[in-house]
């Protein structure tokens, strides 16, 4: 780390503050696009939350919102690392592995829709969400039923990984 990122550091997020005030600090950063900032605050508050046991949902939640700054920073490997150290591979992780997925994708309604939309609690418009989604699983499930227990539609690791 560099000098510069050691002394933002020690005015914002240090190991002294809490693991919420630096995952907070962490988001900000992120949310200001901030990239830099919000690695090195996220860092510190991975630090802290493993102190509370590697399985704890604070290591959980601190890698993701690390996965999705490296995302942003392009920094794909480093990314790729932190989501598959999430989670220890268990007995969930097992059977997830076992079930088949299938990806219905709805590019052009989402394009469409405001970042706004994601704070849109109406039902008028939650139950258009939920229309639609209908409507195009009915049309996929049209198309690609025959044979959807023995292939699947997405491969979840190089989707999110």
């Amino acid at each position: 780390m560099q000098l510069a990122g050691c002394k933002r550091l020690l005015r914002g997020c240090t190991e002294s503050t809490s693991w919420g005030a630096c995952l907070e600090a962490g988001m900000a950063a992120y949310e200001r696009r901030d990239y830099a900032d919000a690695e090195e605050r996220l860092l510190v508050a991975l630090k802290l939350a493993e102190a509370f046991g590697l399985e704890d949902r604070r290591v959980v939640t601190t890698r993701n919102s690390l996965a999705e700054t490296y995302r942003a920073l392009s920094s794909y490997d480093d990314a790729k690392d932190q989501v598959e150290k999430k989670l220890p591979f268990g007995r969930l992780e097992r059977r997830l592995d076992e079930m088949g997925f299938h990806l219905i994708e709805a590019e052009e309604l989402m394009s469409e829709l405001s970042m706004d939309s994601k704070f849109n609690t109406h039902l008028s418009f939650l139950t258009m969400l939920r229309d639609q989604g209908r409507a195009r699983a009915d049309r996929w499930l049209a198309r690609n039923f025959d044979g959807t227990e023995f292939r699947l539609s997405v491969n979840l690791a190089e989707l999110f990984c």
